[in-house]
């Protein structure tokens, strides 16, 4: 079998060469690609990752930036790879040793796996504080429904990514669980591989920490109305004001980065799921 590490980048010059880094060091004497889907950038990173071709022979630097979006340039990577399954990772993270093994040996007994995640190693304390990080943390299940796992440690055989129609191109954030829910549904279960680690990173801008709260609020009310069907629970109008009132009595408390990144990003969510409900025509507050 051979894989493809597809990574979607956009403006990832001075982020990316940890992750290629950390893949010239795999040991790993199967057959392996990794494609870098450019989505658009400007800051050099294309270049950045043509630098890398004497360490990683088997690189490929693709065009993807005739949409917006990391899902359409994780489609357009795998479209492009040659491998019998894919990789999917990010510029902004950093594979543990081991990872490209382990999950080359996953994809030999199951058709969709997920690494582990460190959200710990590449984040300062005041941002582990405020998330409540894992060094080790296995699948995630924040709504209640099928468990999924981020676009940035999952890896799936080319068929079963072919048949599910890849990732949702339309949604600019919450695809990677869109993606997990659409295999699960169609009957192919997800399978954790522990010896397989990804290390993730969060921003570290306030202003960057409320916009991906609340475009994840708002991707929250887009996946209700998808999958309520599925049996996907809801969030009433009363959960939504009390997590509306929580926040107003927890802001005179905050003291601290920590306090306030947290708060931010709680802000962000309520906000999000607010714009969601209205503009998706549901209540997931």
């Amino acid at each position: 079998m051979k894989l493809s590490a597809v990574i979607p980048c956009r403006n990832a010059a001075d982020r990316l060469p940890r992750q290629l880094e950390a893949l010239t060091r795999e040991k790993w004497q199967g057959g392996w690609e990794v494609v870098i889907a450019d989505n658009g950038s400007t800051d050099g990173t294309r270049e950045v990752a043509e630098g890398f071709r004497d360490r990683l022979p088997h690189l490929l630097v693709v065009d993807a930036s005739a949409r917006r979006g990391a899902s359409y340039a994780r489609n357009v990577g795998a479209r492009l790879a040659s491998g019998d399954a894919f990789l999917f990772l990010d510029a902004d993270d950093e594979i543990a040793p081991g990872y490209l093994p382990a999950m080359a040996d996953a994809l030999g007994h199951h058709d969709f796996v997920a690494a582990h995640r460190d959200s710990e190693s590449l984040n300062p304390k005041w941002i582990r504080s405020s998330r409540h990080t894992h060094p080790y943390e296995g699948f995630r299940n924040f709504y209640d429904f099928l468990p999924h796992a981020g676009g940035t440690r999952i890896g799936v055989r080319r068929p079963i990514f072919e048949s599910a129609g890849g990732f949702d191109e339309n949604l600019l954030g919450g695809e990677d669980v869109d993606f997990c829910w659409r295999v699960q549904l169609a009957g192919i279960p997800l399978n954790l591989v522990p010896e397989g680690t990804v290390r993730v990173q969060y921003p570290e801008s306030l202003r960057r920490i409320y916009r991906q709260a609340r475009l994840s609020g708002r991707t929250d009310s887009l996946l209700y109305r998808r999958y309520r069907g599925a049996g996907m629970p809801g969030r009433s109008i009363g959960v939504g004001l009390r997590d509306w009132l929580r926040l107003m009595r927890r802001f005179p408390c905050v003291r601290t980065m920590s306090d306030l990144a947290r708060w931010v990003r709680r802000l962000g969510q309520c906000v999000g799921r607010l714009e969601g409900s209205l503009r998706y025509r549901v209540i997931y507050l």
